[in-house]
């Protein structure tokens, strides 16, 4: 679900620039240009996926009612896309991405939090008040019929333990 529309992203950058970035028609006498919508949209799709992927570490995702925040985020990393896409990438642009996914990561690390309204979604919590992560899982042991017990098996048959369990 994108958070930003075809009109929204326009609104704020300018039907020009957008025009300058997705027409790709040749200018012909008496037409006037027009942005392409389809292009538009891709690129705020495209722009959509990369914030939920950050934000869905800390935060169910899609948000129905986006924050502004999230909005600005979208539309600045869309508009990267559309600037890279036709090689026109300005030092604006790409440091306003730049701080954006910035941010993004700290949003992920949670080290920055979403201005959400009470009953809206929330972080995703385990039970530990954290967002789930690979660190949630119980330390690995070796001990008492773990799998490097398995592995060792073979070295106790007449050959000696290995080095470093004590042996020669």
């Amino acid at each position: 679900m994108p958070y930003l529309s075809v009109a929204e992203y326009i609104r704020r950058f300018g039907e020009r620039e957008t025009i300058l970035l997705t027409n790709t028609t040749a200018a012909e006498p008496g037409v006037t240009p027009t942005y392409d919508s389809l292009k538009v949209e891709e690129a705020i799709n495209d722009a959509t996926e990369v914030v939920e992927a950050y934000v869905g570490k800390r935060y169910a995702v899609p948000i129905e009612d986006p924050p502004r925040v999230l909005i600005g985020w979208v539309a600045a990393l869309a508009r990267e896309d559309l600037h890279v896409k036709t090689n026109k990438v300005t030092a604006p642009v790409q440091d306003a991405a730049d701080r954006i996914r910035s941010q993004l990561r700290d949003v992920a690390k949670g080290e920055m939090t979403l201005p959400l309204d009470e009953g809206q979604v929330g972080p995703v919590q385990n039970g530990q008040g954290y967002a789930r992560s690979s660190n949630d899982r119980p330390a690995a042991t070796f001990s008492g019929g773990g799998a490097l017990d398995a592995f060792t098996a073979p070295f106790s048959g007449g050959y000696g333990s290995p080095c470093w369990r004590g042996g020669r």
